[in-house]
């Protein structure tokens, strides 16, 4: 048995060295054995082929050690020059192994026994990770997450529902197929430790392509290695998972690292999310992000070393907290690309394309902070004299601030509405016209509309942006300024939206009395309209407003009533479907 092992053990060090050589200043154990899985591509590498490797990795390097040919510095093995010379001299791996534990009792005694030497090892390498882990995130923040401490945020966000979508074709079941089918396809892809990522071009040459049309032409399919849905799946792919247990146990769901990208890209750092999809492959569900794809160059040792600083300086605001546990001195936070993770897109900004190892601090503030933040731009009519100026316009989910509008209560009372008129925003393209800070459009997000597009005053659309980042919205684009002024504000639509114009659904919530009808109306092949009416106004009112209106356009009202909600007194609410 032993025989087997060592032969083993011997092939993955001495494969570790050649990796090592190429790499003169280092890499951290898990990195190396990334490498050595790339070059021994021949494995099946399931989870118990990746213990045993990784075990081989941490016992195998004591001779070498011991006998001064690979040395230890901050997480990091490196190979010195009697190493290398020693690589070179035995070209045997058993030989090689040998002849490192020749120079040392304990080097000799783990090439010779491999089994009591593995289990002290792998024991030893798991605590110090732990407990750099521990020192690097916090006794109490680490304490929360194990045991599932919730907060309201974290109870209330991300808002926006997921999409699943069915894959038509496709029949796979494991890493292994998913991967092959991609080869088969021609589609050139990437794989990390934990996703495979196809690029704008790699996505459109497998059946991937027929959700394509959904997302900006420019997006990329990034897919968890771990087959399963949102729910029941985890980010932090099997072969890594051994590495730090509680760093796979802190790890956020799918839904809250969404939050995360949101963070990362509302502070220039990261790219775009624009959505978190489940894909259906025969039986098997899989879980997907759909991201902004950068395409530039390799930063310098420069730029990155500002682009970290911004993430430090998130970290010193308690915004968030990088959780690998050697924290800054991974080769994932190292420049200058910190192990492909960084890249300068052609826009010349520095990105950096990764969010699994970060954690959100003091969350609650931060997106309090957000929202208060929109409270001046954003309020319409009469601001309340008890509320003061920490008074929203429109109350944001998960924030314990009072606001006029409830957009919840009011979105309770339009699905009513809209289930009695046959008609729903899901799967659909909603147009807001003031859109204020795109809490309705939260709303519709939330009862799984494709996408939406709001318009409202220049001020006030970068409040809108913030404010769904924050809680999770990614289907959504924003245009500001005077709609009125704009011949056809559909343009503004970004290019993929206009295939799904045909039976969109236009949201005309309190806006009527100020902008009238705008001509867009007349002109857009929208299948149902969201209409609300101002306080005070009457039915005759409403009336005479939808008159002008079917000089437009031909409709019916299917549902008309009143609603209130908030701090705001009762208004008309009505469905309009097009005839």
């Amino acid at each position: 048995m032993f025989g087997k092992t060592r032969r083993r053990t011997a092939k993955a060090v001495r494969t570790a060295f050649e990796v090592l050589i190429a790499h003169p200043d280092g890499l951290h154990p898990h990195t190396i054995l990334q490498y050595v899985k790339e070059k021994w591509p021949e494995r099946d590498w399931g989870s118990l082929e990746h213990e045993q490797v990784w075990g081989d990795l941490l016992y195998g390097s004591i001779a070498p050690q011991k006998a001064s040919w690979m040395f230890h510095k901050e997480g990091r093995w490196a190979v010195t020059e009697a190493g290398r010379e020693a690589f070179h001299r035995y070209t045997d791996p058993l030989r090689f192994l040998d002849e490192a534990g020749r120079l040392s009792f304990k080097g000799w005694f783990a090439a010779k026994f491999p089994g009591p030497i593995a289990t002290i090892a792998r024991a030893r390498y798991q605590m110090l990770v732990e407990l750099r882990l521990i020192h690097r995130v916090g006794v109490a923040q680490l304490a929360r997450d194990m045991f599932g401490i919730t907060t309201p945020w974290q109870k209330a966000l991300p808002v926006q529902q997921l999409r699943r979508f069915q894959i038509s074709g496709v029949q796979v079941k494991t890493l292994h197929e998913l991967l092959a089918y991609l080869r088969s396809r021609g589609a050139k892809y990437m794989a990390g430790g934990h996703t495979v990522y196809l690029p704008p071009d790699s996505w459109s040459r497998t059946a991937f392509a027929a959700i394509q049309k959904y997302y900006p032409s420019t997006a990329g399919l990034k897919i968890i290695k771990n087959p399963g849905g949102v729910n029941d799946s985890n980010y932090v792919h099997t072969s890594h998972q051994g590495i730090s247990k509680l760093h796979k146990k802190i790890t956020y769901s799918h839904r809250h690292l969404s939050l995360v990208s949101n963070t990362l890209y509302a502070h220039g750092i990261g790219p775009r999310l624009y959505d978190l999809v489940e894909l259906q492959l025969g039986d098997q569900t899989w879980t997907a992000n759909v991201f902004e794809h950068v395409e530039g160059r390799t930063p310098t040792h420069a730029e990155t070393e500002a682009g970290l600083e911004r993430i430090r300086e998130m970290e010193a605001q308690r915004i968030i907290r990088v959780t690998i546990p050697d924290g800054y001195n991974d080769e994932d936070f190292l420049p200058p690309d910190c192990n492909k993770n960084a890249i300068v897109g052609r826009d010349g900004k520095w990105r950096y394309v990764d969010h699994q190892n970060f954690l959100l601090v003091d969350y609650g503030n931060y997106l309090k902070k957000v929202a208060l933040e929109s409270a001046d731009d954003s309020h319409y009519g009469d601001r309340s004299v008890l509320r003061g100026n920490r008074y929203l316009y429109q109350s944001v989910p998960g924030v314990a601030v009072p606001g006029k509008r409830n957009a919840e209560k009011r979105m309770e009372t339009l699905t009513r509405m809209m289930e009695r008129a046959g008609v729903t925003v899901k799967d659909r393209l909603v147009l807001d016209v003031g859109c204020n800070v795109g809490m309705m459009m939260a709303q519709y997000l939330k009862q799984g509309a494709m996408w939406c597009h709001g318009w409202d005053h220049e001020n006030v659309t970068p409040q809108a942006e913030k404010l769904l980042y924050a809680i999770g919205c990614t289907r959504f684009s924003v245009t500001g300024g005077n709609i009125l002024q704009h011949p056809r504000p559909e343009d503004d639509l970004p290019q993929f939206l206009h295939s799904h114009l045909n039976g969109c659904a236009i949201s005309y919530l309190a806006v009527h009395n100020w902008i009238g009808w705008v001509e867009m109306i007349g002109r857009l092949p929208w299948s149902f309209m969201i209409f609300e009416g101002h306080e005070n106004d009457t039915d005759e009112h409403n009336q005479k407003s939808f008159d002008i209106l079917r000089k437009m356009t031909r409709f019916e009202v299917a549902e008309y009533g009143q609603a209130q909600d908030g701090d705001s007194e009762s208004r008309a609410i009505a469905i309009l479907i097009r005839k």
